[in-house]
């Protein structure tokens, strides 16, 4: 995981290299890296609650 953009093209080129060194094609590499930039839309799911009663035992989860 990336912070800095600089990080993130350093680590992409180190990914690339080494998947170009098995076999992938550039174009598929470049096809690859541009849909990663494409923004995608968040899917936000309901989310369910998780109710229990009091119990020593589950006071460590």
């Amino acid at each position: 995981i990336c912070t800095q953009k600089e990080d993130f093209l350093k680590a992409t080129k180190v990914l690339f290299t080494a998947l170009a060194s098995r076999g992938y094609s550039r174009t598929f590499l470049r096809n690859c890296y541009k849909r990663f930039l494409q923004i995608k839309p968040q899917i936000v799911s309901s989310l369910v609650p998780f109710i229990t009663t009091y119990s020593d035992s589950t006071v460590k989860l």
